[in-house]
């Protein structure tokens, strides 16, 4: 299956949205955390 250029742009920016939104996740708890101590 050959993916064009455009496809493949597509598919790295839902990867890196979905990471980004993983990453705050983990931001948000440590964050919160860090308040409860």
């Amino acid at each position: 299956m050959k993916l064009t250029l455009d496809q493949l742009i597509k598919r790295l920016r839902k990867k890196l949205a979905s990471t980004t939104q993983e990453t705050q996740k983990i931001l948000t708890i440590k964050n919160q955390g860090y308040k409860l101590i």
